[in-house]
């Protein structure tokens, strides 16, 4: 039996954490941190936003800003308006927005490098020796067709080991372990690979099983190698979805891909491990909010950016990208007979204004070479590839030209793309080891698109040739209008699948968002017929959240309904996914199946073990102390939402899904016992790509000490001194004073014997017991003089 293609979500796809280009009055000043859902709405890195936007605008704005902001790392985008000062996520291109008045700009010129990074030592240290292991169950149930009765099950495992200080070096593991005909049972095991990640210099150095970083028309796959490569953008480590040269993503697990129009799912699609060509994208979907999520089998999700979508890369002036791998080619299932490769490329900035690169692949006698050139001009971004390749003895070329604008007119903002490639039939890459007959001949995509406010309109045209005379073709005019909680949309077009004839199409969409995560979607598509109304609640990352969606679809195939429900434990998050769909055709295929998945992830930092719900790696255990046994201990993020809470199995593990991003976790004891000492009660946290953190809840040193001093001539008042352990010279010596009654007080005690000094008046003895909480009263300490 082939499991079905469809796995069901298990993470939020209403708020999500990505990267997005910061643009102040349409001009780059970097990447931010973002968490938003499919409105906009959400919140920033606000950290990082004051400190790019510092440089830009005026003193006495960034001072009102700063002062919006607090001490909060993260910041509501709604909390942000100083007049003239806005700010926003704009979900149509992925970007966050700040527009500000000349008048408010700063007297000097943007940075367009935005390499503002925070300083890791300042945050809590991660444990030296961390890691664990997600694992996810994937069962389904089919009652219709050949495949009727349970599907195959999976069981998913994903693993890491990181060891020493920050970043640390970890190392990678996994595999399925998957249910095939007759009961029996196979292990499919997943890339292992040893990583550190420079933090400073932004580069990452891999060893093991990986796929190398590539750029233009380069090719790739795993080797078993070793490699190195820089991102410019922050070392965030894209484990399953990451550029791939032109318009690619390569999975290196098997992942369910997720496109959704306005809020509503318009395709699924389950993949296995490889490399994919993302394609008719832009002009199947126009303007509108278009996101593309990829789901792994443990529930881990990413978000497609506006850099998936666009061929225009320069650097800034002396900046120097690079990526190079050496290994040998997979031959078969983690089987590494092939060939040894080498691969690599480099490009450098030169003076905000050019960008020339160049790179090589060689394998086995077979080989390409490339190079590239950006350059900016006043009428837009203008970047050229062109590659020569060798394969078996056959020569192969290809090039490409692409072309970029924005421009910012009084209240208009109008956006011009033009990607163009040509490849000849012999073209290939020596990770071809079959070699390859590329099928395009040619192909160009175009679009220009206007936004005002809340209107926006779009032509998007593409176009192209194949050796085979297959492909689409279309040109498309899109439309959208937001009306506070309404979002019109509408397409009308025309387009052609060769070798058939041109047909127009067209649809119509309007979602309301009938609360802060609920929003209800309808759309009517002219192919096939098509229409949908779908009703959904979004996820949010915090203990005991309920969300899900129900679809009503008709089609001139099919009709149905489908919806699916997912549950955010405390240590676990579950889903239910119902599909029944009833064929109207003879060529319409029915469907009805349920699919069940549960994750969870069991991790370890410095000694200490705890389970909880799978994150993107990065995990905290907040293992409460012996003194406050019996005290409730819950975790909150810096949204106030409940990510964690102490219960019958210990410790909470909470994820922490942001990487090379300041984290922020609040936690809270009840009951205190009176005069405890709790420290901070938070979680300050810069994490890598896969870091541990033991955070101690309460300690021994939670006493505090209250009592007099007297002598025989009365109290002594007014008094400083020291504190010191008896037998404990780490403890130090300590200041201590005494109030007009000779009253003292000292905290951060633990169980022990205490010497107080009063300068040269006193010396008194007390002691604080295993037995004691909190405050303890030492009483009436006669000193004697020392």
């Amino acid at each position: 039996m082939t499991p079905p293609l469809v796995t069901p979500p298990l993470v939020p796809r209403g708020l999500v954490d990505l990267d997005a280009p910061l643009l102040v009055n349409g001009r780059l000043v970097g990447e931010i941190g973002v968490r938003v859902d499919t409105a906009g709405n959400g919140d920033i890195d606000a950290v990082r936003l004051l400190a790019l936007l510092g440089p830009s605008i005026d003193a006495t704005l960034f001072a009102k800003l700063k002062a919006k902001v607090g001490p909060a790392l993260r910041a509501r985008f709604d909390a942000l308006d100083v007049p003239p000062f806005h700010v926003g996520y704009d979900p149509a291109t992925l970007e966050v927005a700040v527009t500000v008045p000349a008048s408010a700009l700063a007297l000097q010129s943007l940075s367009m490098r935005g390499d503002v990074r925070p300083d890791p030592s300042r945050y809590m240290q991660q444990a030296r020796l961390a890691g664990g292991v997600g694992l996810a169950i994937d069962q389904g149930f089919i009652d219709s067709g050949p495949d009727r009765g349970r599907s195959p099950l999976r069981v998913t495992a994903d693993g890491f080991v990181t060891f020493g200080a920050f970043p640390g070096v970890t190392l990678r593991s996994g595999g399925v372990l998957a249910e095939h005909d007759g009961g029996h049972y196979g292990f499919d095991r997943a890339v292992t690979r040893l990583t550190y990640d420079d933090f400073d210099s932004a580069i990452r150095y891999a060893a093991g099983e990986l796929t190398p970083r590539i750029t233009g028309f380069q090719g790739s796959n795993t080797i078993l190698g070793i490699a190195v490569a820089r991102d410019y953008q922050g070392i965030r480590p894209f484990e399953n979805i990451r550029p791939s040269g032109r318009g690619g993503v390569t999975l290196d697990r098997p992942s369910t891909i997720i496109v959704e129009t306005n809020g509503v799912e318009t395709r699924r699609l389950r993949l296995d491990p490889g490399r994919y060509q993302l394609t008719d994208l832009s002009s199947q979907f126009g303007a509108n909010d278009v996101r593309l999520i990829v789901e792994d089998d443990l529930g881990r999700h990413e978000v497609a950016s506006a850099a998936f979508f666009t061929a225009t890369a320069m650097l800034a002036g002396g900046l120097t990208d690079f990526g190079a791998a050496l290994g040998r080619q997979e031959n078969g299932e983690r089987r590494y007979g092939g060939p040894m490769t080498a691969t690599g490329y480099i490009r450098h900035g030169f003076a905000n204004r050019f960008t020339l690169g160049t790179g090589g692949q060689y394998a086995d006698g077979n080989w390409q070479v490339s190079g590239e050139g950006v350059v900016g001009t006043p009428i837009g971004l203008f970047r050229g590839q062109a590659s020569t390749s060798r394969f078996d003895g056959k020569q192969g070329t290809a090039f490409s030209i692409d072309w970029l604008q924005t421009l910012t007119l009084d209240r208009d903002t109008w956006n011009f793309t033009v990607l163009s490639s040509r490849y000849s039939k012999d073209f290939s890459s020596p990770f071809d080891r079959d070699g390859r007959i590329n099928d395009e001949r040619w192909h160009v995509d175009a679009r220009a698109d206007w936004r005002r406010g809340n209107y926006g309109l779009a032509a998007i045209a593409s176009y192209g040739s194949t050796r085979s005379n297959t492909g689409r073709q279309g040109l498309d005019l899109n439309s959208y209008v937001t009306r506070g909680r309404f979002v019109w949309t509408a397409t009308l077009g025309v387009e052609r699948n060769l070798p058939g004839g041109w047909h127009p199409q067209g649809l119509l969409g309007l979602s309301m968002r009938t609360g802060r995560r609920d929003t209800i979607a309808a759309r009517v598509d002219t192919r096939q017929n098509t229409g949908v109304i779908e009703a959904s609640r979004s996820p949010i990352d915090q203990v005991g959240d309920l969300s899900g969606r129900i679809q009503l679809g008709r089609s001139d195939e099919r009709a149905g309904v489908s919806g699916d429900a997912r549950y955010f434990g405390n240590r676990f998050i579950a889903s239910i996914e119902q599909d029944l769909q009833y064929s109207r055709s003879p060529t319409g295929i029915g469907a009805r199946e349920t699919r069940l998945r549960a994750s969870t992830f069991l991790g370890f930092a410095d000694g200490k073990v705890s389970i909880g719900r799978p994150g993107v790696g990065n995990f905290a255990i907040f293992d409460r102390h012996a003194t406050l046994d019996g005290a409730a201990v819950t975790i909150k993020d810096e949204a106030g939402y409940m990510v964690g809470r102490q219960d019958w199995l210990g410790a909470p593990l909470v994820p922490l899904n942001r990487v090379f991003s300041p984290i922020l976790d609040i936690y809270d004891v009840d009951p205190l016992p009176a005069g405890y000492d709790l420290g901070d009660g938070q979680l300050l946290a810069f994490p890598g790509s896969a870091s541990g953190y033991r955070v101690a809840v309460g300690s021994a040193a939670s006493r505090i000490a209250m009592g007099f001093i007297v002598t025989a001539s009365g109290p002594v008042s007014s008094y400083s001194g020291v504190i010191e352990k008896i037998g404990d010279q780490a403890f130090g010596k300590r200041p201590i004073f005494t109030n007009d009654a000779g009253r003292f007080a000292a905290d951060h005690l633990s169980p022990g014997h205490y010497r107080v000094t009063i300068e040269t008046v006193a010396t008194v003895e007390f002691v604080v017991s295993e037995l004691s909480k909190g405050i303890v009263d030492v009483g009436t300490l006669h000193a004697v003089r020392p």
